[in-house]
């Protein structure tokens, strides 16, 4: 009879139950769902300039006009802040000098030196991979050396807080540096922008460093984002081309130990991942295709609730279910 109680209770309040929202600090939020519009509630709603498009994430062709300005107000005088996205590039700009593909720019023409905020990825002019980097100031920068492949979407966070910086990928914190420039950001009006680097306010743009490829989700806070936000936020799968609608199906649920994916994509490889409620992942595994069932032994893990989600290519379709010993 407990637990039968027990089931029913956690049935009653799982409708109530969502996946976890990361929002203390949030002040801007760009779904590009089909609009710039601001999801955070605080009307910092973005502009799209020259051929820059939105249809699940914000497009940046290869030319030095497309950009999305973003209000100056959102970032101008912040201490600490963090930002999440997801980014896809379609090709790396490789050459001697400055040729780096851009995330954000934030400039100042009345302060000295280059970009008061940049986020890039510069592929190395020779041998293989590149590097992440935060600038600030232009003098003071944050830089991890990673390879990655174009057309692939990664989860990046870029965080300050004090005189300290951080960069994730995909959850996971890649580097970080401490004595970095770590006075106010000093942003002018227009001069917050997504896609090109910026050598005055809104201008001089070079076709070399511009974005050329898509950002998702993005998200910019007022504070630094502990290891375990970042982790929500990469784990569970709002990124780009986010599917809520179950494509797939689980049993027993709930469950005592064991549960079974069916109706699984055949012929298509595919990523089957299980999270907790605290946005672990607690399982993982890859197939190509051949099985359209496949059974995880939860036997290990306590109860609760759990997410699992399958991935193929940039899509994602989740579902819901408990695990009660």
């Amino acid at each position: 009879m407990k637990k039968k109680f027990s089931i029913l209770l956690f049935l009653l309040c799982i409708s109530y139950l969502g996946i976890p929202q990361v929002t203390e600090g949030l002040i801007a939020y760009y779904s590009f769902n089909g609009s710039t519009m601001d999801s955070s509630g605080n009307g910092n709603d973005a502009t799209l300039e020259g051929n820059a498009t939105v249809n699940g994430s914000l497009a940046i062709p290869f030319d030095d006009i497309s950009y999305l300005t973003i209000p100056h107000t959102v970032m101008n005088q912040l201490q600490d802040f963090s930002v999440a996205m997801w980014v896809r590039f379609n090709q790396f700009h490789i050459g001697s000098g400055s040729h780096y593909n851009t995330m954000m720019s934030g400039e100042n023409n009345q302060k000295s030196g280059g970009d008061n905020i940049g986020l890039y990825y510069q592929k190395y002019y020779t041998g293989p991979g590149g590097a992440w980097q935060i600038w600030l100031q232009d003098n003071y920068y944050l830089e991890s050396t990673d390879t990655i492949s174009p057309l692939q979407w990664y989860f990046v966070v870029f965080i300050r807080q004090g005189s300290v910086a951080l960069l994730y990928k995909n959850g996971v914190l890649r580097t970080s540096a401490s004595s970095v420039y770590s006075s106010p950001l000093l942003i002018e009006p227009n001069g917050l922008i997504a896609g090109q680097e910026q050598d005055e306010v809104g201008g001089l743009f070079n076709l070399n460093q511009c974005l050329d490829g898509n950002i998702g989700k993005l998200r910019i806070y007022d504070r630094a984002l502990t290891p375990s936000e970042v982790a929500i936020l990469y784990n569970y799968p709002v990124g780009v081309d986010y599917i809520s609608s179950r494509q797939f199906s689980i049993y027993p649920n709930p469950t005592p130990g064991n549960l079974t994916v069916s109706d699984l994509p055949r012929s298509v490889p595919y990523q089957l991942e299980i999270y907790n409620s605290d946005g672990i992942r607690v399982r993982s595994v890859a197939q190509n295709g051949s099985k359209s069932t496949y059974t995880f032994d939860l036997r290990d893990v306590g109860s609760g609730l759990y997410f699992i989600r399958i991935q193929t290519g940039n899509q994602w379709h989740t579902a819901k279910f408990l695990v009660i010993k």
